[in-house]
């Protein structure tokens, strides 16, 4: 009887229940508050993009906030709902960070957004823009975040996602006692996320401290830092490290 009343409690809370749903709208929220953050580095170097990147960031970071407390994840989780909430994280992801490009000016076409919001999630080093000098210091810090938060999230899915499809990951009790249909998303593996999380901050700012000891610049160093981590690559400079 103990153990049944945690899902009594929690089915009896209003709202609805979707794992994709609660995936967007955390997607929404964090990608919004990345916007917010490159904005506000952008508004100290000219504000030559703040407002679209602000105005991108601004709505996406309300309604994810605001949205997650309406649809809440379920309690077990069935494989094909989780795999689905992962494809739903990059998707929208990927549709943030294409607007994103588009409001900011980085690119002028929307197939050459996506592309660069894609590669970016996906820690792909792959470009569509030339002439990164002349981009805002804004832009060059989102393309930075979207391959640092690309980087977190496939760790993420490693760890929490493949596991439920048996393909290795983290192995806990949780999820060996859980059946094949579906498996309970516990304290103990969202904990390991929070400190993998915590550990991955960490490096960056360690790789960020040895680009400045190398020589690098404060800005270029923080860029480089988070797309060395994420394994991605984007760089500010046309010519990257080599500059």
């Amino acid at each position: 009887m103990t153990s049944a009343t945690p899902l009594t409690v929690e089915r009896a809370r209003p709202g609805v229940v979707s794992l994709s749903g609660h995936v967007a709208l955390t997607v929404l929220a964090v990608t919004g508050g990345g916007l917010l953050v490159a904005a506000a580095v952008d508004l100290v170097d000219g504000a030559r993009a703040a407002g679209g990147l602000a105005g991108t960031g601004g709505p996406a970071l309300v309604l994810g906030l605001v949205g997650r407390r309406v649809v809440r994840r379920p309690v077990r989780l069935r494989l094909a709902a989780t795999v689905s909430a992962a494809v739903t994280a990059w998707l929208t992801a990927s549709a943030v960070g294409a607007v994103a490009f588009l409001a900011a000016g980085a690119v002028d076409r929307p197939d050459d957004a996506l592309f660069e919001a894609v590669a970016g999630f996906t820690t792909t080093a792959l470009t569509t823009i030339t002439g990164l000098e002349g981009l805002p210091a804004g832009v060059l810090l989102w393309r930075a975040l979207t391959q640092w938060l690309g980087g977190l999230a496939a760790i993420a899915v490693i760890v929490a996602v493949l596991p439920s499809i048996g393909a290795g990951g983290l192995q806990t009790a949780e999820s060996a006692e859980a059946s094949g249909s579906s498996q309970l998303l516990g304290p103990r593996v969202i904990g390991v996320l929070r400190r993998i999380a915590a550990l991955y901050a960490a490096f960056t700012v360690v790789v960020v401290v040895a680009y400045r000891l190398a020589g690098m610049g404060p800005f270029d160093a923080v860029v480089h830092g988070l797309t060395t981590v994420s394994t991605g690559g984007f760089s500010t400079h046309d010519e990257s490290l080599a500059h």
